[in-house]
């Protein structure tokens, strides 16, 4: 701390300045060393959020796929009664069973265990073009406002005989998503604060030039 040879009370007033000054400068040191630290928490930390969360996304796919496929070889082969999922009514708003839905080739309902209010949900337009031109669709469908599925659609045969439709419910899903968020929240905090703690070390640790 720099000395000011002042009388008095003045020299009371110089010395408590320099002090301040010189507190004012490691804080800025200390924050020019931790900003960029931060910036790269929150970089690897919301990237691995969102990579977690796109996987997470894709397993609740895993078994509508392989249902749709079987169902739609059993029903090209003229199987009808190998068509898995044909049994109960499945209430997408509440269940977390899935369900399927078969459709002609012009998109009329042909058989479904999946009930919304009482009645099939209508699937958005567009969909069974799109899996003719591609042969598969994966798409979070969302019937209702408060209901969410992840659903799977492949073609019958070439889509001329119709298609199937394999769906259930993302709740699970999402309330394993917003967990994943929030401890990534928690852990950002945390290392964001260590950094804040390692910068302030090095700043009181750092050999100073003598005055």
């Amino acid at each position: 701390m720099r000395r000011v040879c002042i009388q008095g009370d003045g020299q009371l007033s110089a010395t408590v300045f320099d002090g301040y000054h010189g507190a004012m400068q490691s804080l800025r040191r200390i924050v020019a060393r931790w900003l960029p630290l931060v910036g790269v928490i929150v970089a690897l930390g919301t990237l691995n959020a969102l990579t977690a969360q796109q996987l997470l996304r894709g397993s609740a796919d895993e078994p509508q796929v392989q249902l749709a496929r079987d169902a739609a070889r059993a029903l090209a082969s003229g199987d009808a009664a190998q068509v898995p999922l044909g049994g109960a009514v499945v209430d997408v708003a509440h269940s977390l069973a899935p369900f399927i839905i078969v459709y002609d080739g012009a998109g009329r309902v042909q058989l479904s265990t999946a009930q919304l209010d009482g009645h099939t949900p209508d699937l958005p337009g567009g969909v069974l073009a799109d899996v003719t031109r591609a042969g598969e669709a994966r798409f979070t469908w969302q019937p209702a406002p408060t209901v969410r599925l992840a659903a799977v659609v492949v073609p019958i045969g070439d889509g001329a005989s119709g298609y199937v439709l394999v769906g259930r419910s993302l709740v699970e899903v999402e309330a394993r998503s917003a967990d994943l968020w929030a401890f990534s929240l928690l852990g950002g905090a945390a290392a964001a604060a260590l950094a804040l703690a390692l910068a302030a070390a090095a700043e009181f640790l750092m050999p100073r030039a003598s005055t």
